[in-house]
């Protein structure tokens, strides 16, 4: 069982799930797709479901995703893709061989998918990531929040950047002034187990300036730990208290129908 400050809040409109099945799906509310403006997605690598599934579900005036690493870049990075699991395959199995020259088949197939859609939907995608720091390669999370509320537009942001979630979220407290603009942050924090009271931290902060909990997962491709409550990856979705009831669900997690586990070969964790 999860850490009761995990515990999400009531949704005063129902929950939906935008995306894929298993990994990469996220936990939203009618109310939140009703009043976004403009998406903020951080993380592609090679799976924009969400993006897309809820492009068909609501009007939006912009969506931008980011990601700087990702071998939808174009095919240079594909080659440097397939070069890099090249150097960290691991003879451990026929699949860990096969996996980067799966890859090297597959990246181009997707990379064209990737580019009609952009084309189709007109979203925007910019190769660089989000960080603390405004750099030749990432942009710093105020900065790109505060460019994207301008004509009160109001943000739903989406995150998924291996770990970088920490300083992203205490860069974007520190520093932007149009918190208040968000409808809600769906995300993945990583290396929770060791990071508990950064984590603490970061649930303290959205609680203070009106944002909270209504959604949690654990991510099955990472441990439980029993004795510290938490799972080492937790997809967890916030949203301003408007969209909540004042009080805490008793609802079992993971939700039947709603959630999957992201390793679809094993259980899901039971979390409450």
């Amino acid at each position: 069982m999860l850490d009761e400050f995990l515990r999400p809040y009531e949704s005063s409109s129902s929950l939906i799930r935008v995306g894929k099945r298993f990994d990469g799906g996220y936990i939203l509310n009618e109310d939140i797709i009703r009043d976004t403006d403009v998406l903020l997605s951080f993380g592609v690598n090679r799976d924009w479901t969400f993006e897309d599934d809820l492009l068909k579900r609501g009007e939006f005036k912009k969506i931008s995703l980011f990601d700087p690493f990702t071998p939808l870049r174009g095919y240079r990075y594909i080659l440097e893709t397939f070069r890099d699991n090249l150097s960290l395959m691991k003879i451990s199995s026929l699949r860990s061989i096969l996996r980067p020259f799966y890859f090297i088949v597959n990246d181009p197939i997707k990379l064209v998918q990737f580019r009609f859609w952009l084309k189709k939907t007109k979203a925007n995608f910019e190769p660089l990531g989000v960080s603390d720091i405004t750099t030749n390669r990432f942009v710093a999370l105020s900065e790109i929040f505060a460019r994207s509320t301008k004509n009160g537009s109001r943000v739903l942001v989406k995150m998924d950047v291996e770990g970088d979630e920490y300083k992203c979220l205490s860069e974007l407290f520190r520093n932007s002034k149009e918190i208040h603009a968000l409808t809600g942050f769906v995300l993945e924090f990583h290396d929770c187990t060791r990071r508990k009271d950064d984590l603490k931290e970061i649930v303290k902060s959205f609680e203070m300036r009106g944002f909270a909990i209504f959604h949690v997962h654990g991510n099955n491709y990472t441990e439980f730990n029993e004795e510290v409550k938490l799972c080492d990856s937790l997809e967890i979705s916030f949203c301003s208290q408007n969209y909540l009831k004042n009080q805490k669900t008793s609802n079992k997690y993971p939700i039947e129908g709603l959630d999957f586990p992201c390793n679809r070969f094993k259980e899901d964790y039971l979390l409450f």
